[in-house]
């Protein structure tokens, strides 16, 4: 089902409950917190349940224990906290065709190291342009299976993929596009770990273009067995990656214009969330 958003001033909020959730070509840009604005709402977990919602942390899309959720062809930057966020036992969660710029902590999957529920997460992340001025966190994964396939990676500040709680990242048919600080070259970041710890996890870089000295750790057996859940959709050869992206973000100009543009306003209004099959904004 696609859900058409709408944002409305005088209101603080609305629900609508959804088995699954497509969120299509939205511009989030800017996204922060004001007092006296950002929280205040009711989000219904169940038919039979909603509950008050505080203060948000900023982010420009929380998917919080959902499943079967697409975002495609949305363009996000200079959001206060993550540009996207899954966690709480999320899954089934494709990221596809985004233009993303301008932002320090991109995108994180899982709630904790320690949450086991994140254990069973599976995300996709495919066609993608992570574009200028991006820091870190293109994911950060917290346990779980996710497939980071056919993405363009430009000029990252610290790191692209980082990882903590033994995630298997399978990492197929990207172009890496390393800054020109000799010391962030690096694509992987094993995040508060000790590498007689993370040598064991299932990271893998397959048809891979490295550019600019950029280079990608690798870890675990190897064995094809070990990425099943790690595997959504074939990947194709990364040469033809400036093919596949150049039509990241909303489509029509994906990188200035958009459908519904969320500007400085607060965050009440327009974060999404997307609440155990539910939505508000």
């Amino acid at each position: 089902m696609i859900i058409p958003i709408f944002f409305d001033s005088s209101s603080s909020s609305s629900n609508v409950r959804v088995d699954s959730c497509i969120l299509y070509m939205v511009r989030f840009q800017q996204i922060k917190i004001e007092l006296g604005c950002a929280g205040n709402t009711n989000v219904r977990s169940s038919p039979e349940h909603y509950g008050f919602r505080t203060l948000s942390d900023g982010d420009g899309i929380s998917i919080f224990g959902a499943k079967d959720i697409w975002i495609d062809h949305c363009t996000l930057s200079r959001c206060k906290d993550g540009l996207i966020d899954a966690v709480m036992g999320s899954t089934g969660i494709t990221i596809s065709n985004n233009y993303l710029s301008h932002h320090n902590e991109v995108m994180l999957l899982g709630h904790s190291d320690d949450y086991l529920p994140d254990s069973g997460m599976q995300v996709t992340i495919a066609f993608n342009h992570f574009g200028e001025k991006l820091v870190q966190r293109m994911p950060r994964c917290r346990r779980g299976y996710i497939h980071v396939v056919n993405n363009d990676f430009t000029e990252w500040e610290m790191y692209a993929i980082g990882g903590s709680g033994e995630p298997t990242i399978n990492s197929q048919g990207n172009r890496y596009m390393a800054p020109q600080n000799p010391f962030a070259k690096e694509v992987t970041k094993r995040v508060d770990t000790q590498q007689s710890k993370w040598k064991g996890w299932n990271w893998r870089s397959e048809g891979d273009i490295l550019l600019n000295g950029a280079f990608f750790v690798a870890s675990g057996e190897g064995l094809e067995v070990k990425y099943e859940k790690a595997y959504s959709v074939e990947p194709k050869s990364a040469d033809r990656i400036s093919l596949l992206t150049m039509s990241s973000g909303v489509l029509g100009n994906a990188r200035y214009q958009s459908l519904y543009i969320l500007s400085n306003s607060c965050l009440s209004i327009c974060e999404i969330v997307i609440e155990f099959g539910l939505t508000s904004q």
